[in-house]
């Protein structure tokens, strides 16, 4: 079954309504490492303007960078779904105006059958402009 115009659009107010309510956010893996000599530690992995990024993260602030990692990848699903939606939508309206866009459509435009149907009209003939001098010509 096919959303309607309406449903879709409600949702999409929606997921901008939940986009505007995501507190604290920061892209990149959280992950644990252990140094040779044996103690534990976090890290967080990122890109930053094209560039590989890793940076210590402290223990006792380990759940903060967890909450924010686990926002973005809530900022990322929901950047998505509103793309979805809108692609949705975008669809819907196309065919609503070409459903339109028919109904008003004059009958002389019609094409007759066996006419020929006129193909495109191809690049534009390059400008002509005066000629440049020959060698044998004084300049």
């Amino acid at each position: 079954m096919s959303k309607s115009q309406a449903q879709i659009e409600k949702e999409i107010e929606k997921v901008k309504a939940t986009l505007a309510s995501l507190g604290r956010l920061r892209p990149g893996t959280l992950s644990k490492q252990t140094r040779a000599r044996g103690d534990r530690y976090f890290q967080i992995t990122f890109s930053q303007k094209g560039k590989a990024r890793c940076e210590y993260v402290r223990p006792d602030y380990e759940p903060t960078i967890r909450e924010e990692v686990q926002t973005y990848r809530q900022l990322r699903e929901l950047v998505r779904q509103w793309i979805d939606l809108e692609l949705e939508l975008s669809r819907i309206r196309q065919v609503a105006h070409a459903a339109g866009r028919q109904e008003t459509k004059p009958a002389e435009t019609v094409r007759q059958p066996g006419a020929r149907r006129a193909g495109p009209a191809g690049p534009p003939a390059p400008e002509t402009g005066p000629e440049p001098p020959s060698e044998d010509s004084p300049h």
